[in-house]
């Protein structure tokens, strides 16, 4: 959940929200975790998410009613897998340097209120420090298969998941590390943007029979490990899902499912990779999606 944050120095709004929160973070005696978009007290209850008012190129967050509406968002959305960890939306109150949680006054802000879970059931976590096993593996490929194959289908004249609007999102990631001068200089994504110049090629017939025939769902969208969590009584889910961008939420759920076999696979765990994926394709019985995937000449 690490990453870079905007520069508070020159935005006077998030310089005051980063207030609000340190002294929401002394008054809860929590530790705080930060991300590029959020903040996260976590008191040793509960996990309290703060969306900051940020303007990015994928995201616009600068309004107060905006960021209500993604609180509410994230936590109807993430209900789905994690009903037992997303609670509520809490009103922050009182003043930037004295705020409460659901007390009197003017409302400045809200939080995203979840139950705080043990560091170690994140599989980021159970990966590096080999814990995780291929039975949690095989209950995560029968959650993900169930939630996959309830999920409202986009219907048929939908932009998303068309082979315009995968192209659109490859060539806006493109573009943006390209502008990064550190990755620019990199043998690395010269060979990504000549492998998925030949995947464009490839895949645009596939994509759009998928499309046409009702197999974009509104999915998760970030299946990453450190997204992914066994909880202290065995139970094995996702959370934190895509909630400020619909385009990467209603996707074919082969692409979902990918993320988390890419990423074991990534992290030294082809076992756990192919389990996941074999897994998933066995209860979804979804083998016509296996062309999506990464092409075997290409492995």
């Amino acid at each position: 959940m690490h990453g870079p944050s905007p520069d508070a120095r020159n935005d006077p709004a998030l310089a005051q929200a980063r207030h609000m929160v340190l002294a929401l973070q002394y008054g809860l005696q929590a530790r705080l975790i930060e991300t590029h978009i959020s903040w996260v007290l976590l008191d040793g209850v509960h996990a309290w998410k703060i969306k900051k008012p940020v303007h990015l190129p994928f995201l616009d967050a600068r309004e107060v009613a905006t960021r209500r509406m993604l609180c509410e968002a994230e936590c109807a959305l993430n209900r789905r897998l994690a009903p037992s960890l997303y609670l509520r939306v809490a009103a922050i109150t009182g003043s930037f340097d004295e705020p409460e949680l659901d007390g009197a006054g003017a409302v400045l802000d809200h939080a995203l209120c979840m139950r705080q879970f043990p560091d170690e059931g994140l599989w980021s976590n159970r990966v590096a420090q080999s814990l995780l096993t291929l039975p949690e593996v095989d209950r995560l490929a029968h959650r993900l298969a169930s939630f996959h194959q309830a999920a409202p289908s986009a219907p048929p004249d939908s932009p998303w998941g068309t082979p315009a609007r995968r192209l659109a999102t490859w060539q806006g990631t493109l573009d943006g590390l390209a502008a990064q001068p550190e990755m620019a200089r990199r043998d690395s994504l010269a060979t990504v943007t000549a492998w998925l110049s030949a995947e464009a090629e490839r895949l645009p017939p596939f994509w759009q029979a998928r499309h046409d025939t009702g197999h974009i769902r509104e999915g998760h969208g970030d299946l990453h490990l450190a997204n992914l969590l066994t909880l202290p009584d065995g139970e094995v889910t996702a959370f934190d899902c895509i909630e400020f961008d619909t385009a990467l939420r209603w996707i074919d759920p082969i692409s979902d499912i990918a993320f988390g076999v890419m990423d074991l696979a990534g992290h030294g765990r082809g076992d756990a990779a192919c389990r996941l994926l074999n897994c998933w394709l066995y209860h979804t019985g979804d083998h016509g999606a296996i062309p999506g995937l990464r092409a075997p000449n290409n492995t």
